[in-house]
């Protein structure tokens, strides 16, 4: 359907509707009361305001038009109609007038509840802003977060209103139900590990006596997420009703010497068994009875911290094996000169690893007041884009800048988190990646020249390589079993060094801009094509911002504090000044 603006009998409605701000104004002008209701007892404000016409919105205001005037068969206000819609410039656009979110309509919802009930992110993040408690009930006293968890099945606005203060464990009047509850009602997995970060009371029972416990771990529905199970069973469970087994898994002492020391044990059983005088077939069984102790450790002893424990132990327990054999077996073939030069660059390979382990990378940091003010100017000003906001953290994303599901914070250019590491690598602590690749990759072509060295002195090898080979790996255990992980950590991380040189001196990108360079604005030129990072200044200039070089003034690194930059626009004008 079109609207004629020639038509001159058409009414004031269908010109609101349709967005015809002229003949509105004639209208008006000619003595039509903008207060005055239709045969549905809705006013002209709520008609502009459900169809998102801002300047006919702003015309009636100045028009002494009643902000927050209750109408329809919900009796609603203006702002309800807007916030169903998800009309968010609207919704600021009525508040900044006055309106007031607070109210609640003929079914007892305020602009909050309805925000969520829709899944508007957005336009509850506002709402919280402008200072909406975030448990403010309905007439049945369900909160947002009640409506969000039985409504909506993604993260948001579940996410936003949990890191904003939303209690889980409230109880409704209707049914005594918890957020927890309403989420199994809704069979919403989501939300239910969402909420169990927050610690919910598990053991409060509805009017019906149902504790969200007995629905989730005792009675374990079929939709239930086994991940989620574990994760409630390993938090809730009382101890005693967990068995022996159970009682050990509980203990985080033992799980975490657990995670720690399984690489470091591994490693020697695995030097023994290498050393060991045995057959083929021994050395195989053993073998796999290694293996299962493994599996059992693993599956018995590990939990969620295992993503970041593990790896960072495997690295450590390598390393201080190929430093053991290093310095008791293999350095006196070496020689003393190449010796000291190893520990030199081990010792450099230190420095670069506990930067990246412990210094900060990047943290985004905000107070709960500049979250809340950021929100508003978002909302107000550019309008709330979800891509820019982390619901998480409540901060507007600097450009480059991405959320670490695992670390939890969000972390300015970030490149990736480094599980080897046990940190993000980002704005702050990048370059030291790069050192500790390039030193560690070093490191380990260093060991196995000294292990050629050792084989060559202390084994008696044959002429033909094949059997050179067999000869070696037979000599010493312990020292092929290092050798072998030394010439394995070479090539990857040597690969993975250079791949990320070339990512930040030629391409100026971030692995995850690499990864993911279609979903950023500033990597698409206007052909809607992938184009040049807007942040390369030509390879020499990149290698000096990225290490920070200067030399007596010559040479100088652009600074740029990546915690706080937002427009890629404002990067660009600048690279443009100084090239």
């Amino acid at each position: 359907m079109t609207w004629d603006e020639g038509d001159q009998t058409a009414d004031i409605v269908k010109a609101t509707q349709f967005g015809v701000l002229e003949r509105c104004k004639q209208l008006v002008e000619a003595g039509y009361d903008v207060n005055k209701r239709d045969l549905e007892n809705v006013t002209l404000l709520h008609w502009a305001s459900i169809n998102n016409r801002i300047e006919i919105v702003k015309y009636y205001i100045s028009q002494n038009a009643v902000v927050d005037a209750v109408g329809g068969d919900l009796s609603s206000t203006p702002l309800h109609w807007a916030i169903r819609q998800g009309h968010l410039r609207m919704v600021v656009l009525l508040m900044k007038h006055g309106a007031d979110p607070q109210i609640r309509d003929g079914e007892g919802y305020s602009g909050i509840h309805l925000a969520a009930q829709y899944g508007h992110t957005s336009i509850v993040a506002y709402l919280l802003a402008k200072g909406v408690p975030p448990n403010a009930p309905d007439k049945n006293e369900m909160t947002a977060l009640m409506w969000a968890v039985s409504k909506v099945n993604g993260v948001d606005p579940c996410r936003l209103l949990l890191s904003c203060g939303a209690s889980p464990s409230i109880q409704d009047k209707l049914h005594g139900n918890t957020a927890i509850h309403w989420a199994i009602i809704a069979g919403n997995n989501t939300a239910i590990q969402l909420m169990i970060d927050y610690n919910p009371n598990m053991d409060i029972p509805n009017y019906q006596g149902v504790t969200p416990f007995a629905q989730l771990v005792l009675e374990r529905p079929k939709w239930l997420n086994q991940k989620v199970f574990e994760r409630l069973v390993d938090k809730y469970l009382p101890k005693k009703d967990r068995g022996y087994v159970g009682r050990i898994k509980d203990s985080k002492r033992i799980r975490k010497y657990s995670m720690v020391g399984l690489p470091f044990t591994v490693l020697l059983l695995l030097g023994c068994l290498f050393n060991a005088d045995s057959t083929y077939l021994v050395k195989s069984i053993l073998l796999g009875v290694i293996a299962l102790f493994v599996h059992l450790i693993a599956k018995y002893l590990f939990d969620d911290n295992a993503i970041n424990i593990v790896p960072i132990s495997i690295y450590l327990s390598t390393k201080a094996w190929i430093y053991i054999v290093m310095i008791v077996v293999v350095s006196p073939a070496f020689g003393m000169l190449p010796t000291s030069a190893f520990l030199l660059l081990s010792l450099f390979l230190l420095y670069s690893f506990w930067k990246c382990w412990k210094s900060d990378p990047g943290i985004v940091e905000s107070t709960t007041e500049s979250k809340y003010k950021s929100i508003v100017r978002l909302a107000e000003t550019t309008g709330f884009d979800l891509e820019k906001f982390c619901t998480t953290c409540l901060v507007q994303r600097p450009i480059r800048s991405k959320h670490c599901s695992v670390c939890n914070r969000c972390i300015a250019r970030f490149d990736h988190h480094c599980p080897w590491v046990g940190n993000c690598i980002g704005a702050k602590n990048h370059h030291y990646f790069v050192y500790f690749l390039f030193s560690l990759s070093g490191m380990c072509v260093f060991y196995v020249c000294a292990c050629l060295s050792y084989w060559k002195e202390a084994c008696s090898l044959p002429d033909k390589t094949s059997e050179a080979i067999i000869a070696a790996a037979r000599c010493n255990g312990f020292v092929s079993l290092t050798a072998g992980s030394a010439i394995i950590h070479s090539i990857w991380v040597g690969g993975l060094a250079v791949s990320q040189l070339y990512q930040v001196i030629c391409m100026s990108m971030t692995t995850n801009e690499r990864i993911n360079q279609g979903r950023y604005s500033h990597f698409i030129d206007s052909n809607r094509k992938y184009g040049r990072s807007p942040f390369f200044r030509g390879i020499v200039r990149n290698c000096v911002d990225f290490f920070e070089l200067r030399c007596c003034g010559l040479v100088r690194p652009e600074v740029v504090d990546w915690t706080t930059f937002y427009e890629s626009e404002e990067k660009e004008s600048l690279l443009l000044e100084t090239i």
